[in-house]
């Protein structure tokens, strides 16, 4: 693998930048920029200098991570996982056996299953009828989340994990869906774990947002 000697994160408060922020705030990596996102009332989003978003990265979806100013690398949980390859003793993540890849099946559950579906409740069409079904949906994928949380301090152990830095984001939308987190009760003592964490801190203090505690 070449030498990584800088990296620059493209941001947009309350999407899912902060979990990389936090990734990269674990990591103590030092040579990063951040470059924050404006989204328009259309949705377009810009870059500082004016130009569109999607000059960086056709997908248009945040964040962005551009390694060594050229490579451009997306999907949050990659670039999760990318960042974790560079710097393996920071991080509690399994990296071989089928340790490793039922990990990688909790994030692509976190992507696909409670993300996607949140993100539902953000659509045009997302009248009450929808954002009631998006709830109901989104809290029986959080109930998974929930059961596994009742045995141990963190989604992949006694650890925080990239896991939990993505999972801990989502819960700060599910606003969207008129969802309580206080129905769930270990997911809650959960956040106010991650929010002890002094890198997490960071990341929310950096990214413009507050805690949620």
């Amino acid at each position: 693998m070449s030498p990584v000697n800088k990296l620059k994160l493209y941001y947009l408060p309350l999407s899912n930048s902060l979990f990389i922020r936090i990734v990269l705030e674990q990591g103590g990596f030092e040579n990063v920029e951040y470059s924050k996102l404006t989204q328009k009332e259309d949705g377009t989003i810009y870059l500082e200098d004016g130009s569109k978003y999607t000059d960086v990265n056709p997908k248009g979806w945040i964040p962005t991570l551009v390694i060594n100013d050229k490579d451009v690398l997306t999907e949050a949980v990659v670039v999760a996982q990318y960042l974790v390859s560079l710097r393996p003793e920071k991080y509690f993540f399994p990296q071989e056996g089928l340790a490793k890849y039922k990990a990688m099946a909790l994030l692509n559950f976190l992507t696909t299953e409670i993300q996607k579906g949140i993100m539902v409740a953000k659509k045009p069409f997302a009248d009450e009828k929808v954002k009631n079904w998006v709830a109901d949906d989104i809290a029986k994928r959080y109930q998974y989340l929930e059961d596994i949380l009742s045995s141990q301090d963190f989604l992949l152990g006694d650890q925080f994990s990239i896991a939990d830095a993505y999972a801990y984001n989502t819960t700060r939308w599910i606003g969207l869906c008129g969802l309580d987190i206080n129905r769930f009760p270990n997911m809650v003592n959960w956040q106010k774990r991650i929010e002890k964490l002094d890198f997490v801190q960071r990341a929310i203090k950096n990214e413009g947002l507050e805690p949620i505690y």
